[in-house]
């Protein structure tokens, strides 16, 4: 190694050591989404993640009467807010969920954008066809939002994924999946 490629790589390591280090994003509220199929229902998972730049705007819809406390009343109502904002269909018929969870990290974590509020819905198929179509459309505090979503692998092998299709910001989700016996 020649004396200037020692002092190019010496240098170039010292300024590496003294960049910053850059986190998730805290500028936005980030909504993940996670399927589960089964042949009588589908299972939604949403973590629910605001980041600490938007935590007073969040927070602000959760605590309703503003005392820094989230009560069960609150966590609930904020549970049915969420699943107002969802547009949910299969084979383009509404359909509806129940929240079977609601889970919420302190206020002292969603504050500093680490805490995951999670959802839980189940949706009720009552006859199932050979195929079937399910929409998610997720409008929930769209202006200050990130949304991600994905479909596991059915552990029942004769459920398969046809085709998945998303929006550019995953908003928008489509799973084409069937029943093969």
């Amino acid at each position: 190694m020649t004396r200037r490629t020692a002092l190019l790589l010496a240098a170039f390591a010292s300024s590496t050591l003294n960049a910053p280090a850059f986190a998730h994003e805290v500028d936005e509220y980030v909504q993940a989404a996670l399927i589960s199929l089964e042949r009588d229902h589908l299972d939604v998972q949403l973590r629910l993640v605001p980041g600490a730049d938007v935590f007073s705007q969040v927070i602000a819809r959760i605590d309703t009467n503003a005392d820094g406390v989230i009560s069960d009343a609150e966590k609930q109502a904020y549970a049915r807010s969420v699943l107002h904002d969802l547009t949910l269909t299969l084979n383009g018929k509404p359909v509806n969920a129940t929240i079977a969870l609601v889970q919420f990290p302190s206020v002292d974590l969603m504050k500093d954008g680490l805490g995951e509020i999670h959802v839980g819905l189940r949706i009720s198929i009552a006859k199932p066809g050979a195929r079937e179509k399910f929409v998610l459309e997720n409008h929930h505090q769209r202006g200050i939002s990130a949304y991600l979503v994905n479909c596991l692998q059915p552990r029942d092998s004769e459920l398969r994924i046809v085709s998945q299709h998303r929006s550019a910001d995953q908003s928008r989700y489509e799973l084409e999946y069937e029943i093969t016996t």
